[in-house]
């Protein structure tokens, strides 16, 4: 009987620059804007599979690679204020695309619908700061 061990460990460092330009603040509680990101990542990954067959064990793959990539995303989204210092943020990222590679989208054969979920970037924030 055989019995394979596969392990994987990618280390990621990003950083993101993103830039945001609002079209309507309605009653300054719900600024609607647009947003674009840029995002230069570097990386290293390790894959390797070990078999074990008779109690005997012996490495099949180990691969390492490293390497960078740059993101680019763009789309549009909005804040709303719930309380003084809480608010919501939603955003929909409708352009993604990996600048180096032509892998990144792997959404490209789904349906519109599949797409803006997958988009879609739900988040809340808190302001730690001061508020007069």
């Amino acid at each position: 009987m055989a019995e394979d061990e596969d392990k994987s460990r990618t280390h990621v460092i990003a950083l993101l620059l993103t830039s945001k330009l609002i079209l309507i603040n309605a009653n300054k509680s719900l600024p609607i804007y647009v947003t674009a990101s840029v995002m230069p990542a570097y990386g290293t990954t390790r894959y390797y599979r070990k078999r074990t067959v008779n109690n005997e064990t012996s490495t099949e793959f180990d691969v390492q690679d490293e390497g960078m990539d740059v993101f680019a995303m763009a789309g549009f989204g909005f804040n709303y204020r719930i309380w003084r210092r809480f608010s919501g943020k939603a955003d929909f990222l409708l352009f993604r695309r990996n600048l180096t590679s032509r892998t990144f989208d792997h959404y490209w054969g789904q349906g519109w619908g599949e797409k803006a979920l997958h988009s879609l970037s739900i988040g809340f924030n808190y302001d730690l700061g001061k508020k007069s």
